[in-house]
């Protein structure tokens, strides 16, 4: 259990935080612990890397 204020108590905001901490949070152990493995973390860029929008031609030299 953890702390928190009498005036702020709700029951569903309890459920939603007890469902983070015991279910998603968990669920990201394995992708955090594989973007540490360096073979993992190039090929995410690397897919990652074809989503990027291209821009206009003409205005790569463009400052704001």
């Amino acid at each position: 259990m953890y702390a928190r204020p009498k005036a702020s108590y709700s029951p569903h905001r309890d459920r939603a935080l007890a469902l983070v901490y015991t279910h998603v949070t968990p669920l990201l152990y394995p992708l955090i612990y594989s973007l540490r493995n360096h073979e993992i973390a190039a090929a995410i860029r690397q897919v990652l890397g074809r989503w990027r929008p291209r821009q206009a031609s003409g205005q790569e030299g463009l400052s704001v």
